[in-house]
């Protein structure tokens, strides 16, 4: 479950107030808003990479607290990889940092290059793929770890229609900025306008 009460997040000039909300497995939370609303700054604060300016996040695993790095996969707004590296190179990396046992890597990133459609490509370097195929790398590199909780930043962007439904599974939750077209298919949108967050959804 994640959870946030009365966060407020951003920097003294600017600020993005009222949000609280609860998060399930299996919900989907969609974020939209023009550029310069807040959308980057509350997904930052979500991942631990900013700290709130008051308010609290909460993280469970089970009935236990824990911290968003142990259980959630992010794929940031530009590709978090290593250029000169390989596809399957990117992901054992990510193995790595996220603590994924060796014994478990080979099956799992089988696994994830072949939903993602990366199969022939897992010896390719990134710099040598196109803009698509760097995203869908960086998806399964966010991926590799399991995660419960994804965030992801324009998930539709640079990824072919046939595996934007690849990122995921029916029990995560999903928090990812989106454009109005795709709002629909999200269980609870919310807006970012002028520092204030609206809601549509299960939690309005």
């Amino acid at each position: 479950m994640l959870e946030a009460k009365n966060l407020v997040v951003g920097v003294e000039k600017f600020r993005v107030s009222g949000i609280s909300f609860s998060l399930c497995g299996g919900d989907i939370l969609g974020l939209v808003g023009r550029s310069g609303e807040g959308k980057s700054i509350l997904i930052k604060t979500l991942t631990g990479l900013r700290r709130p300016l008051s308010g609290k996040i909460t993280v469970k695993s089970g009935d236990s607290e824990t911290g968003m790095a142990e259980i959630a996969g992010y794929s940031p707004q530009d590709n978090a990889l290593f250029p000169f590296l390989t596809v399957e190179e990117n992901i054992a990396t990510f193995a790595e940092l996220h603590g994924v046992k060796r014994k478990e890597l080979g099956e799992k990133t089988s696994i994830l290059l072949k939903r993602l459609g990366l199969e022939k490509s897992r010896k390719k370097r990134i710099i040598e793929l196109s803009g698509g195929m760097r995203k869908r790398a960086d998806l399964a590199a966010a991926l590799i770890q399991d995660p419960s909780i994804i965030i992801r930043f324009c998930p539709a962007v640079r990824v072919e229609p046939a595996y934007r439904p690849c990122a995921g599974r029916p029990d995560n939750h999903n928090i990812q900025p989106h454009t109005w077209g795709h709002a629909e298919a999200m269980h609870q949108v919310w807006a970012c306008v002028r520092g204030e967050i609206l809601r549509h959804g299960a939690d309005t």
